[in-house]
């Protein structure tokens, strides 16, 4: 059996897991982004779904989730309520090859509608954060991305 860890390794260990860390951020940024776009309906995860989606269309699924960096299985649930509330549409392909999804007007008001409420709170963070240090984190957070595909 292995050596137990120290109450210090522990602690070393929880402030410096990149996985910790970053799940964290993430936790908190986004109640900030739910927050601001809650009187839309939408989260943010479905308004960047439904932007990737209007930058793509039509779009398989497959596509879809690599453009969003998902699981298709995690995409295909994700998509449920937004087809059932009528925010997206799935369609046959042309030439018959499975289908794409669409978005319905239904889904270019939601986005329309979001879009200026994601805009303030993008501005509020970049703001209190700095726009210089963000462009700076967020160049980093794709070497991140980029680093896990290569561990």
């Amino acid at each position: 059996m292995a050596k137990e860890p120290t109450r210090d390794e522990l602690a070393a260990a929880v402030e410096t897991c990149a996985c910790f860390q970053l799940r964290r951020a993430s936790r908190s940024v986004t109640q900030l982004y739910d927050a601001a776009l809650q009187p839309t309906g939408l989260r943010s995860t479905q308004f960047v779904l439904l932007a990737v989606l209007r930058i793509e269309e039509p779009v398989g699924l497959t596509r879809l989730a690599q453009a969003l960096g998902l699981e298709r299985s995690t995409l295909a649930r994700n998509l449920l309520p937004l087809e059932k509330s009528g925010l997206v549409e799935r369609q046959e392909a042309e030439q018959g090859r499975g289908s794409v999804l669409r978005l319905p007007p239904a889904g270019r008001r939601a986005l329309a509608d979001a879009t200026p409420r994601w805009a303030a709170v993008q501005q509020a963070f970049e703001l209190e954060f700095g726009a210089k240090r963000w462009e700076t984190l967020r160049k980093r957070l794709h070497e991140a991305v980029d680093t896990t595909r290569r561990v």
